[in-house]
């Protein structure tokens, strides 16, 4: 039986992004790039805080309009991932490589969806407690805005791994047209 909340789980998101980050040859996670994607956004992140303090209501307001709009790109380019799928060419030699590559690059967009939709919503968490009054709501506002740092900082990462392998991908495709 299906429960409610399996049409929300977001499991199988993060499992797949993380699957993407093994190497092909030993099936082995890079631990280089665990550590690029996860950890070094964290102290980044608290730093980020510490200098500049809580996140203010107007850079809530900017962080949320780019990122709403990013998701929305990449809502799109989803679309153009599964029309790549849906209009394979089995002929080719490296038939399989690619479609591997598009389910990685497909993986990776959700995740950075997810973490778009996540930053907007801890975003209006923040903007709801407007101005602190007690010491646990700028506690609070302290940690969501670290939290804010380091999921805009995983956002932009692997906004750009995404880039770059759909360029890899079209760059390959571009030459087989030539």
């Amino acid at each position: 039986m299906i429960s409610m909340f399996d049409k929300i789980n977001i499991i199988s998101i993060l499992t797949d992004h993380i699957n993407t980050l093994r190497n092909y040859r030993t099936n082995k996670y890079k631990i280089f790039d665990l550590i690029l994607l996860f950890l070094i956004p964290l102290p980044f992140s608290i730093i980020l805080t510490y200098i500049y303090g809580i996140t203010s209501n107007t850079l809530i307001t900017i962080f949320s309009t780019s990122l709403s709009i990013f998701a929305a790109l990449l809502f799109n380019l989803l679309l153009l991932i599964y029309d790549i799928v849906r209009n394979k060419d089995e002929n080719t030699e490296n038939h399989k490589l690619k479609m591997t590559f598009l389910k990685e690059i497909y993986s990776n967009i959700s995740f950075s969806i997810l973490v778009a939709i996540s930053t907007v919503v801890i975003s209006l968490f923040i903007a709801l407690i407007d101005k602190p009054k007690t010491d646990i709501q700028k506690w609070i506002i302290y940690i969501l805005s670290i939290v804010i740092y380091y999921l805009t900082s995983i956002f932009i990462l692997t906004f750009l791994m995404v880039l770059k392998r759909v360029h890899v991908l079209l760059s390959k495709e571009f030459e087989h047209i030539q």
